[in-house]
Parts: structure tokens; sequence; C-alpha cells
């Protein structure tokens, strides 16, 4: 579950992996008018930096074909973190991108730049294995 600055929760993030580097994601808001968000989610390692790239399967209010991409890391074995890469300069380059060879080098390029990032960090605390 997510968690906003006072503790409570936000959003539940269920993971199920196919293997190593493929996931299957339930995005659950605590909005019941927002529903299930399903996902498929791919991870890799650029420079020493986890990123998944994830795309809606089925996702009410969200373009299905478009991708997003997120740094993630963990604190400790029940805090996953995320930070989305959210400048629509660099989304869109990397949307403009077929090969994922190009993205990882794109991403590489541009780790160190301040805009780069979200400055919102997302914290999912792990409730069950």
């Amino acid at each position: 579950m997510a968690l906003d600055d006072d503790g409570d929760e936000t959003v539940t993030l269920n993971i199920w992996a196919f293997n190593e580097t493929e996931y299957y994601l339930e995005w659950l808001s605590d909005d019941e008018d927002e529903g299930i968000a399903r996902l498929r989610a791919f991870s890799t390692n650029v420079d020493g930096v986890f990123f998944s790239n994830v795309v809606c399967i089925s996702c009410h209010d969200e373009d299905e074909e478009e991708w997003y991409f997120f740094r993630y890391d963990k604190e400790g074995s029940n805090v996953l973190i995320l930070q989305e890469i959210d400048n629509q300069q660099y989304r869109d380059a990397i949307g403009d991108m077929t090969r994922s060879r190009d993205v990882r080098r794109y991403i590489a390029r541009h780790l160190d730049d301040n805009d780069f990032f979200d400055d919102e960090v997302i914290r999912f605390k792990r409730v069950m294995d």
C-alpha cells in the first residue's frame, strides 16, 4: 500500500512476477470510483539504477498505448520506492523510440539531469508476502 505524508493508505499495488523482468500489476485506489488499473511492467537495470516501464492493460481514463517509466528501489525488505520520469520533453523523446536499448541509453545519458524525475516519491509498504 502507498502511504501519504500522514501515514494514511492511498493506493494498494499488487505485484505478480512472471519472471525476473516481467510483471503484472493491479493498482487499487482508495477512491472507489477509480476501480482497478491492470498494468504490464518490465524492469531493467540502467547503470546500477533500476527502472520499470509500465503500460496499461485495462485502465479507465488512461491511454493504453502510453508507456510510463519509473525509477525504483527498496528500503529494507518491506518498502518499494517509485519515482516517475515525468518531464514531458523526456517522455516524448522516449515515446518516439522503438528499441529498448535506445531507451536504456537515453535514460543513462539523463540520469543526472535535475528535471528528469518527478519531485514526488511514492513509497509502498509491503503488507503480505
